[in-house]
């Protein structure tokens, strides 16, 4: 069984209707991906943990500006989960059937320190597929 997160509970449509961008790192089942609203909101979320009926991901609003630097490793993934540009994370778990059942929104602090990227963890995509990820998240909504 999964750590009960504290904070606040909400509805699925606080991720708007996110929909799955880019799968950024995958080993045995994606584990980065780069979600985007409708209007153009970024998220980038890692796989966090799992039981035998959910999957749990944290999910960070982010920037293009800091998602580029989030990629190119510049800002370590830990940093930028403990220091979020809106000031919370969401902690979504996903059931069988790849729905929402329960988001929250939390600081890191109340998510087990097992559960997200360590602290000198950094992605470190400079290939055609950062290239790619930036010129689609170039979009002119604000």
């Amino acid at each position: 069984m999964l750590t009960e997160i504290q904070g606040t509970s909400v509805q699925a449509s606080i991720l708007g209707s996110s929909e799955l961008d880019r799968t950024l790192v995958y080993y045995d089942g994606p584990k980065v991906i780069l979600r985007r609203t409708r209007a153009g909101q970024l998220y980038i979320a890692w796989w966090s943990d799992a039981d035998e009926d959910i999957e749990r991901w944290v999910y960070l609003p982010i920037s293009r500006s800091r998602l580029e630097r989030v990629l190119s490793g510049s800002l370590g993934s830990r940093e930028a989960i403990d220091q979020p540009e809106d000031g919370f994370i969401i902690v979504a778990d996903i059931d069988v059937n790849g729905d929402f059942s329960r988001l929250v929104l939390t600081e890191s602090s109340q998510v087990p320190s097992d559960a997200l990227p360590t602290a000198d963890a950094r992605l470190n995509i400079r290939n055609s597929l950062f290239i790619r990820v930036m010129k689609s998240t170039n979009v002119s909504h604000s």
